[in-house]
């Protein structure tokens, strides 16, 4: 999910305890609408931009990754150009996904689906170790984290392997507790100045390092956070749902063929109402905790 500030995917990514009740399958049956074609578009974060409510993901482009990369050229392909006429401009990858090879394979879609360049919006992600000495922890020490020597590494091998001469949305995957949170910051920073980077957004970050990066940033004068990037693991009506959030700008679908992608494009035309939203918030709303609770409870009446 991209998220305004707009996942990891495996089949969609956004990652929440989904209801499985009667309610929701009766919420299905009876607000479903068959998919017209059409597709809303809002405002990534605090930016111009504008980005598909639904945005194409990626990690099962490719192979050897997880179990979860299965989809080879021919296939991505015919998912692309789905998606592009279902009208989604918004896709998704990262450099570690099969150590790029996702990455590689939509550039190639990119470009035997002939879109121009300027009317698709490319997001890809920069920490993962990009070889197996470096995943093992064994070898080729720099090849991973938020290490300016990486970051500006594995933006040229991603502008390389997607076949284009700027990403639109560099994220971080993930924090690196061994780099200084200012020197990725500022690598980024450059990034954005050079023109190689339009946006930098960030994923799997807690709020408390999200925070301090956002000062950071802030106090600098250099390029923030634009979006955060959360994983979820939903279906068709969990979709609809988390497009009704305020804050979601975009929710990440993965397919690993195609009836699964037109399932999921399905989401962008079921409709919710407030009451039905309401009742897979309150039943998706997780406990909560301490001193939360508490306070809830000790103020019951005083509204």
């Amino acid at each position: 999910m991209s998220q305004g500030l707009g996942s990891d995917e495996s089949e969609t990514a956004l990652q929440v305890e989904t209801a499985t009740t009667a309610e929701v399958a009766q919420i299905y049956d009876s607000r479903f609408k068959i998919y017209d074609e059409g597709m809303n578009y809002k405002i990534l974060g605090r930016t111009g931009l504008k980005v598909s409510e639904l945005c194409l993901g990626t990690m099962t482009f490719g192979e050897n990754y997880f179990n979860i990369a299965v989809v080879n050229q021919a296939s991505a392909n015919e998912m692309v150009a789905r998606a592009l006429s279902a009208g989604i401009n918004f896709f998704d990858t990262a450099d570690v996904y099969s150590y790029g090879e996702s990455e590689t394979v939509l550039g190639q879609s990119l470009k035997d689906t002939g879109p121009a360049r300027d009317k698709v919006i490319i997001a890809t992600k920069v920490r993962g170790a990009m070889s197996e000495g470096a995943t093992a922890g064994t070898g080729d020490v720099n090849n991973v984290g938020l290490s300016r020597q990486h970051i500006f590494s594995s933006v040229e091998g991603s502008l390389r392997r997607l076949q284009t001469d700027y990403i639109d949305l560099y994220q971080v995957h993930g924090w690196d507790v061994l780099t200084p949170v200012e020197e990725a910051l500022r690598a980024l920073d450059d990034l954005v100045r050079q023109g190689k980077v339009r946006y930098i957004g960030c994923s799997n970050w807690a709020a408390r390092q999200l925070m301090k990066a956002l000062c950071l940033s802030e106090s600098h004068d250099w390029a923030g956070f634009v979006s955060l990037q959360a994983y979820y693991s939903v279906a068709q009506v969990a979709l609809a749902w988390l497009l009704a959030q305020p804050g979601v700008t975009s929710v990440i679908i993965g397919a690993n063929k195609l009836t699964q992608l037109e399932d999921n494009l399905k989401a962008a035309a079921l409709e919710l109402s407030a009451a039905e939203i309401e009742t897979l918030s309150a039943t998706t709303a997780p406990r909560a905790l301490y001193p939360e609770w508490m306070i809830e409870r000790q103020n019951e009446g005083r509204r």
